[in-house]
């Protein structure tokens, strides 16, 4: 007979009844003689009843064969009864702890390990990573257990994963910490590679332009010596230019450097590159600054260089300006006769007596004045000129010790537009500026007189006399001629350079206060008209002019045009004067 049960039965479950029969029918009794390995079952003698006595397994014994005997109390018989073991899920899958590497730089996708298990009762099993997977960085076959990577991984960051992984039976599960070493790859070789090859890239570029600027300096320095020639310039211009780099390559070679520091830069501080590795570079990169310092000061000595050149240029070509300009102005000097003047004020400077004053006074007369067009062409040459000095100064690149020469140049193509402009008018106040001590002395003499000779004192200030000499009561010739009510003498001697309108006498009197007392309107406004004549000032007794042409007899046909006259040009009375009106 066979019966089965299943392993996880409990003791005394039944698991059949031998059958059994006695032509007498007598008892029979039943017992088990053999087969009932770890006495697993028990049998009722007087059934034959077979119930579980102990453990079963159904992954260690499968089926027990029984031997049944039945005995009638004389004559007995024996049977093979089976017993089937059926399999219960009783077994939990087991699982080790376990370890794996994987580099780095592994790819999504690369194998790490299978994660080994088992499970007694044979069932499917399925596997899953429960904890420990920061990142999502490695997934895990459900049905197989093999770990494959699913992220990027990086040593210096985690160079360990402790994977929790879990393992089912669909009833029973078992976990184990899968340890999952991230080895270190040297992911920096490649760049530092690319970087040696760009630092020996730039030391060749740099190479080229390293040369020696002494023939340049030498060339530039000879031009400050002598009067250098156009053929002079150029070579020096030759010798600078063979050596200079163009600003945009500077530019492109700095950049090179720039880059390749921030490469390495990035690199430290990345700081997964192998010791003593960056050091190397860091050197070669200090040499390279190094050289693009010497290349750019060389670049700023030739800069420097040409700049000299440029200065040196430019002030030959002011000089040349300066010359012609010179040209033009003697030619009018000479052609309007100033030339001629000047000549003989210089002459009277060195010998003053009256031959030279009047030779002086009558060559100013034969002076023609230069036409307008011609004077605002010069006065153009000369702020021309002026602007180039400026702008020579201003750069800082003329040769030492040539701006002034220049400006002292300048200066005297001003005096000589001066003296061209002016005319004869100037001249003839150059000329005034001298006076002949003799006819000076001779002119105070006839002021002292009681009668004097007008056309002797004209004469005199002709012949060099100081037109501002006083008499012993402090008068001068304009001063008298305005009391005496000399028209022609005073317009006389106002058309003299150097006149002074403003002087007093010892009474404090001026041609102006004397000519308004007098009455003569004419010379009135002569004076009037001289620019810079002070009509408020006051004699001794604190009268002004206007104040004594107010004392004009009413009936004085000339009082009323003095005094508007004198209004007219803001005169004050005394009243006026003492209360600040």
């Amino acid at each position: 007979q066979t019966f089965s049960v299943p392993e996880d039965a409990m003791n005394g479950t039944a698991v059949g009844t031998v059958q059994a029969t006695d032509p007498e029918e007598d008892n029979l009794t039943f017992a088990i003689s053999k087969g009932n390995t770890g006495d697993v079952f028990t049998i009722v003698e007087g059934t034959g009843a077979i119930t579980t006595a102990g453990t079963l397994d159904f992954e260690i014994t499968q089926s027990y064969t029984l031997t049944i005997s039945v005995s009638d109390g004389k004559l007995s018989a024996t049977a093979d009864i089976t017993v089937n073991v059926t399999d219960v899920n009783d077994n939990a899958p087991t699982i080790a702890e376990q370890t794996f590497s994987v580099p780095e730089d592994a790819v999504n996708g690369t194998a790490v390990g299978t994660v080994l298990a088992a499970d007694a009762d044979m069932d499917n099993l399925m596997f899953s990573i429960t904890s420990g997977n920061t990142g999502d960085v490695f997934a895990i076959n459900t049905t197989t257990g093999a770990i494959t990577t699913a992220g990027t991984l990086d040593f210096e960051t985690a160079p360990t994963y402790t994977l929790t992984v879990s393992v089912s039976d669909g009833n029973l599960s078992a976990t184990a910490d899968i340890t999952v070493k991230v080895t270190d790859v040297d992911e920096t070789a490649t760049e530092r590679t690319a970087i040696a090859t760009a630092l020996e890239t730039l030391k060749g570029k740099q190479d080229r332009h390293i040369q020696p600027t002494t023939d340049a300096e030498a060339k530039t320095m000879t031009l400050k010596t002598g009067t250098p020639t156009p053929e002079n310039i150029q070579d020096a211009k030759d010798a600078i230019a063979a050596l200079k780099v163009q600003t945009d390559e500077l530019t492109k070679l700095q950049n090179d450097i720039d880059a390749i520091s921030a490469r390495i830069t990035a690199l430290e501080a990345a700081g997964n590159a192998p010791a003593g590795t960056l050091q190397p570079l860091k050197t070669s990169l200090e040499a390279r600054k190094r050289t693009q310092t010497q290349i750019t000061s060389a670049q700023a000595k030739l800069t420097a260089l040409e700049s000299e050149i440029d200065g040196l240029e430019e002030k030959i070509a002011i000089e040349t300006l300066l010359s012609t300009l010179e040209g033009k102005q003697d030619g009018h000097l000479r052609t309007t006769n100033i030339a001629d003047v000047q000549m003989k004020i210089a002459t009277l400077k060195a010998t003053i007596n009256s031959a030279n004053f009047v030779a002086a006074r009558q060559a100013i007369e034969a002076v023609t004045a230069l036409d307008g067009a011609t004077l605002t062409a010069l006065q153009g040459d000369i702020e021309a000129i002026s602007a180039k000095i400026t702008a020579l100064e201003n750069a800082g690149n003329a040769p030492a010790g040539t701006i002034q020469p220049l400006k002292d140049a300048l200066a005297a193509r001003k005096t000589a537009q001066t003296v061209l402009s002016n005319g004869a008018a100037g001249l003839t106040t150059e000329l005034h500026k001298i006076t002949v001590p003799a006819k000076t002395t001779a002119l105070q003499t006839e002021l002292n007189k009681s009668s004097r000779d007008y056309d002797a004192i004209l004469m005199l200030i002709e012949e060099g006399a100081d037109v501002n000499a006083k008499s012993n009561t402090g008068n001068t010739a304009l001063i008298l001629a305005a009391f005496l009510g000399r028209t022609a003498t005073v317009n006389a001697l106002l058309s003299v350079s150097g006149i002074n309108v403003n002087i007093q006498n010892d009474f404090g009197n001026t041609a102006l206060i004397w000519a308004a007392e007098q009455g003569h309107k004419d010379i009135v406004d002569a004076l009037l008209d001289v620019s810079g004549i002070n009509v408020n000032l006051r004699n001794n007794v604190s009268f002004s002019a206007l104040d004594l042409a107010n004392t004009l007899a009413a009936d004085n046909a000339n009082k009323t045009a003095i005094i508007t006259a004198l209004k007219a040009k803001d005169a004050k009375t005394n009243m006026q004067i003492v209360s600040g009106g």
